[in-house]
């Protein structure tokens, strides 16, 4: 009886270990998202998001140098728009919580830059009960953000033909502390998030 009793516990044991190892491999390495590029030297290297400089809700220049070696998740938004956004920034909202404490940032652009000044992003920003610490809504040149947004792999452009003018991606786009492209997740889809959360939390540490 005492044998099969240090069996069961040698055993249970046994998974407990096996259960703390296995959550703590690392997760399958993110690819990298767009084209090589070849550099001055003539080599072939990663496809980085290119050079910007917007206006956030605070009236405050931003600039790539305010995400130099920081993980940073982006999206492409505008304020009047009644289907996919509010879901995507009370989403981000959702990853501010679930974050709380790391070291990243968020960037949302609008693709409705004609209405949404400054102003207009500051109580966007309020009604969706954003934290500004780290999270910049930014302004601009219209055709300098859709120019962004092909720089992040994903399509932000205005279409008079439609009903609804500004035409956007739905995703959320995860950048690492090398200005790459890592993951893009719909930030419709809750599940989706779950998984923008947890790359996130593994890109910080890497």
């Amino acid at each position: 009886m005492h044998r099969e009793n240090w069996i069961l516990n040698k055993l249970k044991i046994s998974i407990v270990i096996f259960t703390l190892v296995a959550c703590n491999q690392p997760q399958k390495k993110l690819p990298v998202y767009g084209r090589k590029q070849m550099n001055d030297k003539g080599i072939d290297v990663d496809h980085t998001i290119s050079k910007f400089s917007f206006i956030n809700q605070s009236n405050r220049l931003v600039t790539q140098k305010d995400f130099e070696g920081k993980v940073y998740i982006t999206d492409f938004f505008f304020t009047t728009c009644k289907t996919i956004c509010p879901k995507m920034t009370t989403q981000l909202s959702r990853v501010q919580q679930e974050l709380k404490g790391e070291d990243y940032r968020i960037l949302s652009h609008t693709v409705n830059p004609s209405y949404d000044s400054s102003s207009v992003l500051l109580d966007y920003s309020k009604e969706m009960k954003a934290d500004l610490s780290n999270w910049d809504f930014v302004t601009g040149n219209a055709q300098k953000i859709y120019k962004q947004a092909a720089s992040y792999q994903v399509v932000a452009i205005e279409d008079t033909t439609q009903p609804i003018p500004f035409v956007h991606s739905e995703y959320l786009i995860l950048i690492d502390k090398h200005s790459r492209v890592r993951g893009m997740y719909d930030g419709t889809d809750e599940i989706e998030v779950d998984k923008l959360i947890n790359d996130t939390k593994w890109l910080i540490k890497q």
